[in-house]
């Protein structure tokens, strides 16, 4: 039985994983301006295009880049031995920029993910992945 991914399989083959990852870690950043900036201030917010693709933005970031976190950070692990071998002047700064993006990342998914709670739930008018904060 093909799958969905057959057709473009020779292409995936024929181009760098890095270029990919980049591409697809853009594709997040496109939903986002469209879904939380674009349609709301064009007065398209709540609308079924709106939530669809606030949907999309957060299966998409979960997608490209959340759930590439654990194999990320076990690669790192499984690397340890080899970078031992580096300077002390590498390691430091890989010891205090590789927790960096993935902070960021996970932080985001959080307001993505309270703000399409808040959304769905019918808590408020904040859209998922809205930048607006809860006032305490």
């Amino acid at each position: 039985m093909p799958t969905l991914s057959a057709p473009i399989v020779p292409y995936l083959s024929a181009v760098p994983a890095s270029f990919l990852c980049h591409y697809f870690i853009k594709t997040t950043s496109v939903l986002l301006h469209t879904a939380v900036f674009f349609l709301p201030r064009h007065g398209l917010k709540g609308t079924p295009l709106h939530l669809l693709l606030a949907l999309f933005l957060l299966l998409a970031f979960v997608a490209w880049r959340i759930l590439p976190l654990p194999p990320l950070a076990f690669s790192v692990y499984a690397s340890r031995a080899a970078l031992a071998t580096l300077p002390l002047a590498t390691r430091v700064a890989i010891g205090v920029a590789f927790p960096v993006p993935p902070a960021i990342f996970l932080y985001w998914f959080s307001v993505l993910f309270r703000g399409a709670v808040k959304t769905l739930g019918g808590g408020g008018e904040s859209a998922p992945g809205s930048l607006k904060r809860a006032s305490s």
